[in-house]
């Protein structure tokens, strides 16, 4: 999953529906101790709860905006990290955090606030990042400090805490601030990523990428419109960056994604699932690379990682993949990874004002155990 590694014990992905249960127990299990200072889990008591605030933080990722992150402890999720309030103007965002009281003391926020700081300015060009915490909240409040937040300002009565009653407090808030030139990179790679082996990794398609993809398949112009029909129609930035918010918003709806390729530190191809549907359990997935790395083996790790993730982790039964008839490279990704070609859809694509026919290959489920275990 697309997420930031901190360090072999912590990780922070991105909110998905796959984090709605675990979390649903964790605010439940730490109602009381979480409530004391954040109103919200009074509230949250049900997955759908849950389920409306991963929407919500999918929704604004694909917006621009916001960013919501489940911090994750030896693969159990501990917490939840975010970055708010974006002013793309002024380069300015809060960063909010909670964490279950079995996760304490060990030094996982201050690292993840550290994490996320590190992706707002090298990755988001964030200049002022600040955390607020209320003025008795002293956990919290050393967090920010051992992050190196300085403290600015406290804010009078600019707060509330509550209680299960919905009996609310009005309270002072502290401020605590870090500006771009007093910030100390903390990670090797603050991007947010999804890591296939040690030379590929995902990373979500994002409007910052548009130049970089723009530019790769402008290089790969001839090479790609032979099989691909949109190639010609892309023919600026402008379009390139048509196709990203397209795709966040599939995102935005947990209806798919569309990720860039990027094999030892380059950027070299993309990799989308068209669509999840979920009542019929199935999906499709697509892809292209650029052709300097062809023949590398780069779409088969790639094309088994999402084929893995669609049936096992997603729950769904079947993964489609088309290939035009003629394109032998593109069909030795499925081929390899054990589908099974199901028959050929006559003139079902086009490509250079042609109709092509297309071969449709197709893994399931219950042939994945075999087929994924061999590859």
């Amino acid at each position: 999953m697309f997420g930031i590694q901190v360090d072999e014990h912590i990780e922070l992905q991105l909110l998905s529906n796959l984090h709605s249960k675990q979390q649903t127990a964790l605010v439940a299990s730490n109602r009381a101790y979480i409530g004391t200072w954040l109103p919200w889990a009074w509230t949250s008591t049900e997955l759908a709860h849950s389920q409306q605030f991963v929407r919500m933080m999918r929704q604004s990722l694909a917006a621009g905006q916001d960013y919501g992150f489940a911090i994750l402890y030896d693969g159990s999720l501990a917490g939840g990290i975010g970055l708010h309030q974006r002013n793309k103007v002024a380069h300015t965002a809060e960063i909010g955090y909670w964490l279950g009281q079995p996760f304490t003391g060990k030094g996982i926020m201050t690292r993840a606030v550290k994490a996320v700081t590190d992706f707002s300015y090298r990755t988001l060009g964030m200049n002022r990042i600040f955390i607020r915490a209320a003025t008795e909240n002293i956990p919290s409040q050393n967090v920010a400090k051992r992050a190196g937040y300085q403290y600015e300002m406290t804010g009078r009565q600019s707060g509330y805490i509550s209680d299960q009653d919905d009996n609310r407090t009005i309270i002072d808030l502290q401020y605590y601030s870090m500006l771009r030139d007093e910030w100390t990179p903390f990670l090797e790679d603050a991007a947010i990523k999804w890591p296939v082996d040690a030379e590929i990794e995902l990373r979500l398609f994002e409007r910052h990428h548009t130049a970089a993809l723009y530019d790769l398949v402008d290089q790969n112009r001839d090479h790609l419109r032979q099989w691909l029909p949109w190639v010609d129609d892309t023919q600026s930035a402008q379009d390139t960056a048509a196709f990203i918010e397209r795709t966040l918003n599939n995102y935005a709806q947990e209806n798919g994604f569309a990720a860039g390729i990027w094999y030892k530190g380059e950027l070299v191809g993309a990799v989308e699932y068209h669509y999840w549907d979920f009542n019929q359990k199935k999906t499709e997935i697509g892809y292209w690379l650029s052709q300097h790395v062809t023949g590398s083996g780069i779409m088969t790790r790639v094309v088994h990682c999402l084929t893995q993730f669609a049936l096992v982790n997603l729950g769904l039964n079947r993964v489609e993949i088309m290939c035009a008839v003629g394109n032998e490279k593109s069909a030795a990704i499925p081929q390899r990874l054990g589908y099974t070609l199901e028959g050929v859809q006559r003139q079902a694509t086009l490509a250079r004002n042609t109709h092509l026919d297309a071969r449709i290959y197709a893994m399931l489920a219950q042939d994945w155990s075999i087929a994924g275990a061999k590859t």
